[in-house]
């Protein structure tokens, strides 16, 4: 079975992606296991010491802490509730579908189109997760897994996501936004950009957004389908030098729309 799948972007570029195998996915639920386990004693310890601070004095401890007893353990309940159903929900809805077992892994939740997760899809996956784990030990997920082409859980099935392998750290690297490369500002120089239809300033939009989440020869492919017709609106030619960055002009682009939207 393969374990690599293409999916084509809403700006129609084709991009491959290694799935995550059983393996990965279980290490990564490990750490993601043992963190949600020190979490829950760190909460018990945290409620503990609080309802021995609220005593009067030693000699008073013994009946505060019996009154106190029943709002400590609702405390404590109540934290390691939260921490069993929002851990992986919180953290694949605020890190792009990334959990601190799966970024140590370096795996990556996305949905089927290549779109991140947000937080209903990150919700549903992970509400399906006690299914997954039932009877025992993850084993409906481990069965869903082997045998769904693309390496599912019942959980990614319900929310239309999958889980992937992220490349290698020198190809996700992002340059600043700050720091523009390769000429890409002065190649607009005084142009304006009042030639461009609201889809156009929708798309730059769109791409300045989402590039960050994008591994850099992915940025460039995009940004490079999305520049020809632009540059053609705007009267440029296509710049002769390969180092020219078409993600950067984009983005020149977005912070030029931004300006004047600014000052309306």
């Amino acid at each position: 079975m393969s374990r690599e799948v293409t999916i084509v972007t809403p700006e129609n570029v084709s991009v491959t992606y290694q799935l995550s195998g059983i393996g990965s996915r279980f290490l990564a639920l490990a750490l993601d296991t043992v963190m949600q386990f020190v979490a829950s004693v760190a909460v018990i310890l945290v409620a503990s010491f609080l309802a021995l601070r609220m005593t009067v004095n030693w000699a008073q401890m013994a009946r505060a802490v019996q009154a106190q007893s029943t709002w400590v353990f609702a405390g404590m309940i109540i934290g390691v509730f939260l921490i069993a159903w929002g851990y992986f929900i919180f953290f694949e809805t605020i890190w792009n579908g990334q959990t601190p077992g799966k970024r140590l892994v370096r795996l990556r939740v996305v949905r089927e189109g290549g779109q991140p997760v947000d937080l209903a899809c990150a919700a549903t996956r992970n509400l399906m997760r006690y299914l997954d784990f039932l009877p025992a030990l993850y084993t409906v997920g481990l069965i869903s897994i082997f045998f769904s082409p693309r390496y599912k859980r019942l959980g990614d099935y319900a929310a239309g996501t999958i889980v992937v392998k992220e490349r290698s750290p020198h190809l996700v690297q992002i340059k600043p936004r700050t720091e523009p490369r390769h000429g890409a500002s002065s190649a607009i120089g005084a142009v304006s950009i009042d030639a461009l239809s609201p889809g156009d300033l929708a798309a730059i939009r769109r791409f300045a957004e989402r590039r960050e989440e994008l591994p850099l020869e992915t940025q460039e492919q995009v940004a490079r389908t999305l520049t020809a017709p632009i540059m053609a609106k705007l009267g440029l030619a296509p710049p002769p030098d390969t180092s020219f960055s078409h993600a950067d002009f984009l983005e020149a682009l977005y912070a030029l729309d931004r300006e004047r939207q600014s000052f309306r």
